[in-house]
């Protein structure tokens, strides 16, 4: 007769923190730039859309800034990349600070970014935070970097003015940004119409 002896029980535990951890960072790193910690091209296409979405529902408008630093390569040529680099997270930071929680920023690439201004009051306020993000990057780089010509060129363009759609808006304030570079530099231009004219703003 077979008989069976209860010997105890054996419990297994399975730690899945670690697992849910990695799960977090990889869907970090697949929408922000592995740099700065900024929202990448994609995440800020899909914010960008939704506020856009939400925008036109309560016929409010959206002004998209293109950013270029002027010179950023001196830095690296003089400093090195890492040095580079830690610019760049720096200038991050430091444009992060320069707008509401509402507003969205994204590390375009290189030594680019692109800014959405969520619910502005078009031009004026557009206008508002390009003279202060100029403004902060030139007293940042004049206490750290004296010596170097830096600077920021800003172009501008507005929803539901200028396109509205997402690709076209971001294109406009592009374009608008190289007219702004090869005018002087450290500027900002606003995108006007089909045609590409802009409207300087002396501001310096």
């Amino acid at each position: 007769k077979n008989q069976s002896n209860y010997l105890g029980r054996v419990w297994y535990f399975l730690d899945i923190s670690e697992l849910h951890d990695t799960k977090e960072r990889l869907a970090f790193m697949a929408h922000h730039d592995p740099l700065t910690g900024l929202p990448n091209r994609r995440l800020f296409h899909d914010l960008l859309r939704q506020n856009m979405a939400s925008a036109q529902r309560n016929q409010k408008q959206v002004a998209i800034l293109f950013l270029d630093l002027d010179n950023f390569k001196s830095i690296n040529d003089y400093f090195g990349h890492q040095e580079g680099d830690d610019f760049l997270k720096q200038i991050g930071k430091l444009l992060s600070g320069a707008l509401r929680e509402s507003d969205i920023i994204c590390r375009w690439g290189g030594d680019e970014f692109v800014i959405a201004l969520i619910d502005t009051r078009g031009m004026e306020s557009a206008e508002i935070v390009a003279n202060k993000i100029r403004e902060n990057v030139e007293n940042f780089t004049d206490q750290y970097y004296p010596g170097f010509d830096l600077g920021t060129s800003i172009g501008i363009s507005l929803f539901p003015d200028d396109s509205d759609k997402p690709d076209r808006l971001i294109r406009n304030a592009d374009t608008a940004m190289y007219m702004a570079k090869r005018s002087g530099k450290n500027r900002f231009y606003f995108f006007v119409d089909e045609e590409v004219r802009a409207i300087f703003t002396p501001r310096r």
